[in-house]
């Protein structure tokens, strides 16, 4: 059967299986059952829906009922604080140093609020693999889910959850976060480029089950990439900054969980490295439905 024949019938879905924090995973997957995982989270959605209409909780009360973290991301400072997806011959810089300085304020005043317990929550999800996998697995497995995790899952990923929504609540700010992502091994490297653009054609969801680790540069997540691992980059106000502080080249970002997002364009795109010199990348650009309603504008 012939690819374009079979992707008609098929299409890529990512957060099926445990990824790293280097790059998700990518699946073919039939439309029948790509169709049953959105309408299971749709579903899902649903319910958060109904907590928050119909429960007569406390704020913290409907949040520990929530099966996915709620948006809590606030007003955007300026039109021009916003940083959307760019132009395909557009050229990929890194961030600027005044971008860096903001987020890293940011980072700093959510941090004066966390307890030790919660920093050690988020230094082992970022820092130990093992647990990244353990959760995330947790979470593919469940199609995001949480309900169906242990309690010790539980507690630690809504402790991630509310640090997360934390920086969202004091940032002010739009993201264009970029990520790895790892097409089937049996593509053929030469036509990765095709193989993504005929299954995931603009306008494709995108659900994320999992937490997402990416960074604000696109140089950063391309050293050492192989030829069937393409680049994504996202527009959203969601996840928050874990850059490291003082002269540091890490400006990571971590999205949350449960993220619903669209496939915007695939092409090939330029980055430029610290020092000057460019590299290309295959680049899947997705939009976050939420944070396209600000303002066309960036800085």
């Amino acid at each position: 059967m012939g690819r374009r024949k079979y992707s008609e019938h098929a299409v890529i879905q990512v957060d099926q299986r445990a990824g790293s924090r280097h790059a998700k995973i990518a699946d073919v997957v039939d439309v029948q059952t790509a169709v049953a995982n959105i309408e299971n989270r749709r579903g899902l959605q649903g319910l958060d829906r109904m907590t928050e209409s119909y429960s007569s909780g406390t704020r913290e009360q409907k949040d520990a009922a929530r099966i996915f973290p709620r948006d809590t991301t606030s007003p955007l400072g300026h039109p021009k604080k916003d940083r959307r997806l760019l132009d395909p011959d557009a050229l990929r810089t890194p961030m600027s140093k005044r971008q860096r300085l903001e987020r890293l304020h940011a980072e700093k005043e959510v941090s004066s609020w966390h307890t030790e317990q919660q920093e050690r929550a988020m230094r082992a999800m970022t820092g130990n693999p093992q647990v990244w996998n353990d959760l995330n697995g947790s979470l593919a497995e469940s199609k995001g889910d949480i309900d169906a995790l242990s309690p010790q899952q539980i507690t630690h990923i809504r402790t991630i959850d509310g640090m997360i929504q934390d920086y969202e609540g004091v940032n002010d700010r739009g993201h264009r976060v970029y990520m790895n992502l790892e097409m089937p091994s049996y593509i053929n490297s030469s036509n990765v480029e095709s193989f993504v653009k005929s299954y995931m054609p603009e306008g494709t969801s995108v659900d994320f089950d999992q937490f997402t680790a990416g960074s604000h540069n696109l140089y950063e997540i391309s050293d050492n990439t192989s030829p069937r691992t393409v680049a994504v980059e996202i527009h959203t106000r969601r996840g928050m900054f874990i850059g490291e502080p003082g002269k540091s080249k890490s400006n990571g970002h971590l999205l949350p969980r449960g993220m619903h997002l669209e496939v915007a364009d695939v092409h090939k795109a330029t980055f430029v490295r610290p020092d000057g010199s460019r590299g290309e990348r295959v680049l899947i650009q997705l939009v976050d439905p939420a944070a396209e309603d600000t303002p066309g504008t960036d800085n």
